[in-house]
């Protein structure tokens, strides 16, 4: 879908399987530095969204549920932004609170009407939301305790009925002894 040596990363589908939007790596930049590609399956184009201008260039999108909207991160992780499709235009949504692990990874609510992503408050992991009508954000979870994993930082995620899902990190300094009996 690309041409060159540059790395994408993060893609997503659009809801109704016609459009795939993905992003540059942020240590691996593509030429002309990172955008949000958009292939259209259909036709094979291959499009940049614009560049926002109140903001770095944003990687890790996520369509919303009607496809209207692409919400994404700043390269430095401080902003969600979301492209608004039918204006062409993209709009600040909310500033993160002190993310010091990254990505955030925003994750829609099932009615589109909200935007789920991991924060610091202090020094507590939480999961955090944001309403997508007047742009408020609110406390959803505390991840007090909970050790968070993954590879590209920890990640968060949304269950069927929007329940929050994180990846814990149970370490590698367990060990256990099998005992087998073979034949």
């Amino acid at each position: 879908m690309t041409k060159g040596e540059s790395e994408e990363a993060f893609p997503d589908w659009s809801p109704d399987g016609t459009r795939l939007a993905f992003g540059g790596l942020a240590w691996a930049p593509p030429p002309g530095g990172l955008a949000i590609q958009v292939f259209d399956v259909k036709t094979g184009q291959l499009s940049t969204l614009p560049e926002p201008t109140h903001a770095l260039l944003p990687y890790l999108s996520r369509w919303s549920p009607d496809g209207r909207y692409l919400v994404a991160l700043t390269h430095n992780s401080w902003k969600l932004v979301l492209f608004d499709f039918r204006t062409q235009k993209w709009a600040e949504l909310a500033t993160l609170p002190a993310i010091t692990r990254r990505p955030a990874y925003p994750a829609w609510s099932r009615d589109g009407k909200y935007v789920y992503y991991h924060g610091i408050r202090g020094h507590e992991d939480t999961v955090f939301r944001v309403r997508l009508s007047d742009h408020k954000v609110e406390d959803v979870a505390s991840l007090r305790g909970i050790t968070l994993g993954g590879d590209f930082g920890p990640w968060m995620g949304l269950a069927a009925d929007d329940s929050p899902m994180v990846v814990r990190n149970a370490g590698t300094d367990e060990l256990y002894a099998l005992d087998v009996d073979l034949p």
